[in-house]
């Protein structure tokens, strides 16, 4: 099969790519995303690309994208064209996905939660450290105690919680903070017991509120006990090219 150079501009890159190859897939070998919201089925008209020379077969005419002086200026939507030959093709601004647009976001006014009703809670409690009297084991003495302060009850511990939990305890005097997940629904499951931290404060606990749409994805961090955003990070969804 007849293998064929294709040049990306502005970039300059140059793939290698047999008769009849899609446009779109070429750009994504040469690690290049097109916006293609439709995922190539080109009714969102967004993946324009200009032919500058060479020869590339297109399906469809101007359609509803074009004029007929673009179409014949080379504008193309990059899902609807196939390798024919050798060609250099221009993909501009607009139909680009530019990564580094997508960088940390500070500096940026993002507005604290006002009501806060989150999923994981640090709730502290102070124990009585075993005695003569009161010989009762740390995960009951733990789960006694948070009952006691915050009417949970039948709650479940994961093993790595119940792992640092004697060590936690004792660093703290037996005073700790409990990270305890908390669901709704009918009925509802058992709270879950995530973490134990020794003392009454310590490192505030965050939550990573992630956003997945169809060309990026941000992620923020979010102090779980004042409702303030933190640090952003946004970057190109891998699988933009396929919508």
């Amino acid at each position: 099969m007849s293998e064929y150079q294709i040049v990306f501009q502005p970039e300059g890159r140059t793939v290698s790519a047999p008769a009849g190859a899609g446009l779109m897939d070429m750009a994504s070998r040469a690690g290049l995303h097109i916006n293609a919201s439709c995922g190539g089925s080109g009714v969102c008209g967004r993946c324009r690309v200009e032919i500058i020379s060479g020869s590339v077969r297109c399906e469809t005419g101007p359609g509803a994208f074009f004029t007929p002086e673009e179409f014949a200026r080379g504008l193309r939507l990059a899902c609807e064209c196939f390798v024919d030959g050798p060609a250099e093709i221009h993909i501009p601004p607009e139909s680009r996905a530019d990564a580094s647009l997508y960088a940390t976001a500070e500096g940026q006014e993002v507005a604290a939660v006002d009501k806060l009703a989150p999923l994981v809670r640090e709730l502290a409690v102070e124990l009585a450290p075993p005695s003569e009297g009161d010989n009762r084991g740390d995960y009951d003495r733990l789960l006694d105690g948070l009952a006691a302060c915050y009417g949970l009850a039948d709650l479940e511990m994961d093993l790595p919680a119940l792992l640092e939990l004697p060590e936690a305890l004792r660093a703290g005097g037996f005073t700790a903070r409990a990270a305890v997940f908390e669901t709704w629904g009918e009925p509802a499951p058992p709270a879950r017991i995530l973490a134990v931290r020794p003392g009454r404060s310590g490192r505030p606990l965050y939550a990573l509120a992630v956003d997945i749409g169809t060309t990026t994805v941000w992620a923020r961090l979010v102090n779980l006990e004042t409702g303030e955003s933190g640090p952003s990070r946004g970057d190109l969804n891998g699988q933009i090219s396929f919508g």
